[in-house]
């Protein structure tokens, strides 16, 4: 009787092992995402209306076990956005090469309610902790 539960046991071990060996996957993705936009998501300036995984590859760097993934973020504003520095402003243009602006929509200005579709790469490291994730 003792040996079909070590079995059992050690089946149920190789399967965990397993589990917690993956790759992350697209809703962690979307937690590093929404980690990055939290101060423009609070303050109404940007919504993420979707993040969806289109590629990912494991990979290692120097020891250091690291996992790529190629996302596609859905965004909305519904203030609209202004990324056109001001003439001669050089604080104006410190802001914004910082915050949203930085983000791909530098020099243009964006009418209220638009949305608009970035690929983007979400880079994981793998640590004793599990993966942590950065946009």
């Amino acid at each position: 009787m003792k040996l079909p539960a070590a079995v059992l046991m050690v089946a149920i071990s190789v399967g965990l092992a397993g589990c917690f060996s993956s790759n992350p996957s697209e809703s962690d993705a979307k937690e590093v995402v929404f980690r990055a936009y939290k101060q423009y998501i609070d303050s109404g300036d940007l919504v993420v209306e979707n993040v969806k995984k289109t590629d990912g590859k494991e990979m290692e760097m120097m020891g250091v076990k690291v996992y790529e993934m190629e996302v596609e973020v859905t965004r909305k504003f519904p203030k609209g956005i202004n990324c056109v520095p001001k003439a001669n402003d050089l604080k104006s243009l410190a802001d914004m090469m910082t915050g949203l602006c930085n983000q791909r929509l530098f020099n243009k200005s964006i009418a209220s309610g638009t949305s608009d579709t970035i690929s983007a790469r979400v880079v994981f490291e793998k640590s004793e902790k599990g993966w942590r994730g950065r946009f």
